[in-house]
């Protein structure tokens, strides 16, 4: 079953990333939806692309610094699978 899980847990990851800062930029309650909602209504360009690339850093940087690693470790059954030895 985990062989489904990671994949929808990546999914589920990423929409919690976009509706956090979605909501941010909707209340303007502080981070970095409030940045970039500043940054959008001072036609700042580049601040706001700053802070959409810093927000999608964060977000490939928990998938493959926490997801990936734990899939590795819980999907070590994938390995043995392989025909002797052939890397993909």
């Amino acid at each position: 079953m985990l062989h489904a899980l990671f994949p929808v847990l990546v999914m589920a990851l990423g929409t919690a990333f976009k509706a956090a800062v979605m909501a941010e930029l909707l209340a303007n309650a502080g981070g970095v939806g409030e940045a970039l909602a500043v940054a959008r209504a001072n036609l700042d360009v580049a601040a706001a692309l700053a802070w959409i690339l810093l927000s999608v850093a964060a977000l490939i940087g928990v998938e493959y610094g926490l997801l990936q690693p734990l899939r590795a470790e819980f999907e070590t059954w994938r390995e043995a699978a392989r025909p002797w030895g052939v890397k993909r």
